[in-house]
């Protein structure tokens, strides 16, 4: 694999694993990391075949100063380049980051009628 602006993680904590069709989903929380970003939540993806993750959605503090009052933002990191997709205090909430982050990874893998499950 190419080596992308992934996250430097040097410890975390697995909360969840999904498996979503041919995707393996690990959801990461207590995160250290040896970069600038603080990392509040990670969601790692990668296929069954691949021991490393393709692309990552990262839950850090709002970086932009537009006056929103949202705290958190949403990264979507991969290997052709990265963009924040979404800011929301909500982020900061397991569950609900949980939930987005799944929904994001349907549509960008184009899952059509694949359901995510929890394994572990």
């Amino acid at each position: 694999m190419t080596d992308f602006n992934k996250p430097k993680i040097k410890s975390a904590i697995p909360k969840r694993r999904y498996q979503y069709g041919e995707f393996k989903i690990t959801l990461l929380d207590e995160i250290e990391s040896d970069s600038d970003i603080k990392h509040y939540f990670i969601m790692a993806i990668m296929t069954e075949t691949d021991p490393e993750p393709g692309f990552y959605l990262s839950v850090e503090p709002n970086s932009s100063e537009n006056g929103s009052g949202e705290r958190y933002q949403l990264r979507l990191i991969m290997q052709d380049g990265e963009q924040i997709i979404d800011t929301n205090n909500d982020l900061a909430k397991i569950d609900y980051f949980a939930e987005k982050g799944l929904q994001i990874i349907k549509t960008l893998l184009n899952l059509g009628d694949e359901q995510p499950f929890l394994i572990d």
